[in-house]
């Protein structure tokens, strides 16, 4: 009798473990498929939170290409090139609205009369081999300046100016060699890849992988500039130097010539004004608010070029006095960046739009990114 229960109770204990081993595998099993579940629910919050935010930013582009088009002469349909109307339009902020559970904001910016990195593009340099390098004595270069490198001298001196806008990061000013390094990789990245000098830049860039060049088009390099962001992606670019170097510079398409840089009058950045000065942004700002007042554009264009003249830097340098006076004109286009800003949740996501208007008042190119 005793041995039969013994058995009894070892067969109950059998029993025992078996049910708490199918209960642990049950919850275990249960716990599984509830984080898969959760995971994918959290897969489709962040979707359609990203559409939310993606539709809102949209939205506020439509807002922005909505009042350029309302502030372009209705009876022309042309864009309209007064100063008043310019005016209103430059820093024009967007005020801030909830649309479908996202707080959405934005400003508007004229990027005309910037300096447009893509000015920096140099066919010559990407045909050349890495190692090749220039002949060229400093007597020679000064004898002979080509407009080339007038513009990267004026890019040189943007970059010599940068100040840090990033409390995270710190840079010290930056020396002219290392603005002819930063340049120079700018240039390769808008190098072709079959090109000698694009060939070699293979694997220096984030975007230089075929896959990735196929996966994320607006990051390739081989070619222009189509996003301000980009330069992140660019070697020798912090995150500081970035923050502060898309206060003075533009994005937009141009043509291969070099003879078609212009640096439009009507809304001449401070900081090219500055460079082409070689004096502070301040005090180029003071120089260009003075001639504020002045009501056409060939007057503003004869002021500008009388005040550089008359600074006396390029006193002994004739010839790059008279390729400065050729990049100033008056654009056929008009190019504006919005910057807007989209809170929902955990995303805030600030995000830029650049437009490029035709004279016909078309949108003729855009380009949207975040920052």
């Amino acid at each position: 009798m005793i041995i039969k229960i013994y058995k009894n109770d070892n067969a109950k204990g059998a029993a025992l473990i078996t049910a708490l081993l199918f209960v642990v595998l049950s919850v275990s099993i249960s716990t599984i498929l509830f984080m898969i579940m959760q995971v994918e629910l959290g897969f489709a919050d962040l979707m359609i939170s990203g559409d939310r935010v993606q539709n809102s930013l949209k939205y506020v582009e439509s807002e922005a290409i909505a009042l350029l088009n309302r502030r372009n002469s209705k009876n022309t349909n042309k864009i309209s090139n007064n100063d008043a109307n310019q005016k209103i339009i430059n820093n024009y902020r967007f005020r801030s609205q909830i649309i479908d559970y996202v707080k959405v904001s934005g400003k508007l910016e004229i990027q005309s009369g910037k300096f447009n990195i893509n000015y920096l593009y140099d066919r010559e340099l990407c045909n050349k081999q890495p190692n090749q390098t220039s002949t060229n004595t400093d007597s020679d270069e000064a004898k002979n300046v080509t407009k080339k490198e007038v513009i990267k001298e004026i890019f040189t001196n943007i970059l010599m100016m940068l100040e840090s806008s990033s409390d995270s990061e710190n840079f010290d000013f930056i020396t002219p060699e290392q603005a002819n390094k930063i340049i120079y990789n700018i240039q390769s990245w808008m190098c072709s890849a079959d090109s000698p000098l694009g060939e070699s830049m293979k694997g220096l860039y984030l975007s230089s992988k075929e896959d990735e060049k196929s996966q994320w088009p607006y990051r390739s390099a081989a070619q222009k500039l189509i996003g301000i962001s980009e330069l992140k992606l660019i070697k020798g670019i912090s995150e500081g130097m970035y923050r502060s170097l898309i206060e003075y510079v533009g994005v937009w398409p141009t043509s291969k010539s070099i003879n078609n840089v212009t640096f439009d009058v009507r809304f001449l950045s401070p900081a090219v004004f500055a460079a082409i000065l070689e004096e502070d942004v301040n005090s180029a700002k003071s120089k260009l608010d003075n001639l504020s007042q002045i009501k056409t554009s060939s007057e503003k264009k004869k002021a500008i070029l009388k005040l550089i003249e008359s600074s006396g830097i390029y006193k002994d340098q004739k010839q790059k006095l008279t390729i400065i006076k050729g990049l100033f004109g008056i654009e056929k286009k008009l190019h504006y960046i919005l910057y807007s800003e989209a809170i929902q949740g955990r995303f805030n996501i600030t995000a830029y739009s650049m437009l490029s208007f035709t004279n016909n008042a078309n949108v003729e190119w855009r380009s949207f990114g975040v920052l």
